[in-house]
């Protein structure tokens, strides 16, 4: 597993920033975790995740995600 990319670089401080999070061979996780969270700091900053199966990655970082 490799994460490719995390987007935006930076959000608000009080939060509700939607982030993706670009992995590679995560299919295998999927299964394993079937309830994602995603961590942001310390423990009181631990969110819902969703997977999603992506399109094709934006050719630069300022390209918006289809």
């Amino acid at each position: 597993m490799n994460i490719e990319s995390i987007t935006p670089r930076g959000g608000p401080t009080y939060g509700t920033t939607r982030v993706t999070v670009r992995v590679s061979d995560i299919e295998e996780l999927v299964d394993a975790f079937s309830d994602p969270k995603c961590k942001f700091g310390s423990n009181s900053m631990i969110v819902e995740a969703t997977y999603v199966k992506c399109s094709v990655a934006p050719s630069s970082f300022y390209d918006k995600e289809k």
